[in-house]
């Protein structure tokens, strides 16, 4: 069995809602559609929280319950995540009851830079992470240099730019080669392109048949009612050879007017 399976989120985003609040939604849709069958809702799951409420004591216990049910954390890095309280609670909590291996940084906005020498970040020159990861890591982690994108309109992962960012993102996630998880999601989105082309063909068809069903209905029922009215005019005629003036007028201006009438109706009005 998976180990991940056991969780409910493949990750857990965290991120500044002032700094970083387009941004965060633009990446977590590009993950969840990553590699995603045109059949599933999405390939992965990533928590992101949409409030941007101050931190309270009603709020938090909901925070923790994804943390918990998370398998990596997603840092969106940024000198405003750096001073955010709330954010600085979210990677406390990760590192208490995980490890600095299943966080990953994307630097979203700002600096972050390794010094070799003291095999940690120099801190001095970078302002884009918390004094709280100091001495965390082991070896100088990888992360997704996204700062170009707070300026870029409609991200998506047909975006020159951003797809190779999301695929370092869900190939670290999945761990999984890129190039096998690349080829996958390009197979993916070809059937997907597919699927949605025999979806028109087939609804084009549908509303090809229906218009003709209806037109031949329409045109069956217009010569129903043609034929009703010169059953009419004919009875008229009759009563009228018969002498019974007032049923012949009747006859007469139904034939003229009630062209819609069912063969059950012109009986009784010939009785």
């Amino acid at each position: 069995m998976d180990p991940s399976s056991s969780y409910k989120y493949k990750a857990f985003m965290s991120y500044s809602h002032a700094a970083d609040g387009k941004l965060a939604p633009m990446l977590q849709s590009a993950l969840h559609q990553f590699t995603k069958p045109w059949y599933r809702l999405r390939a992965m799951r990533v928590f992101r929280d949409k409030t941007s409420l101050a931190m309270t004591p009603e709020l938090w216990p909901s925070i923790q319950n994804a943390l918990s049910e998370s398998e990596y954390f997603l840092l969106l890095a940024s000198p405003q995540a750096a001073q955010s309280p709330w954010v600085q609670k979210e990677v406390d909590w990760w590192l208490e009851h995980r490890t600095a291996q299943t966080l990953f940084i994307v630097l979203a906005e700002g600096d972050v830079v390794w010094d070799s020498t003291t095999e940690d970040f120099n801190w001095p020159k970078t302002d884009a992470l918390s004094p709280i990861l100091q001495g965390k890591f082991k070896n100088e982690p990888l992360y997704v240099d996204l700062r170009w994108a707070k300026t870029t309109e409609n991200l998506s992962l047909r975006h020159s730019q951003f797809r190779p960012g999301v695929l370092n993102i869900a190939a670290t996630l999945l761990g999984r080669p890129k190039d096998e998880l690349d080829g996958e999601d390009v197979q993916q989105h070809r059937r997907f392109l597919t699927i949605t082309k025999l979806v028109v063909v087939a609804l084009t068809l549908l509303t090809l048949l229906l218009t003709v069903g209806i037109i031949g209905v329409t045109i069956q029922t217009r010569e129903i009612g043609r034929q009703a009215s010169l059953v009419l005019a004919t009875a008229a005629q009759n009563a009228g050879s018969d002498g019974h003036i007032d049923h012949a007028l009747r006859f007469a201006v139904q034939a003229t007017t009630s062209t819609w009438l069912s063969p059950k109706s012109i009986e009784q009005n010939l009785c």
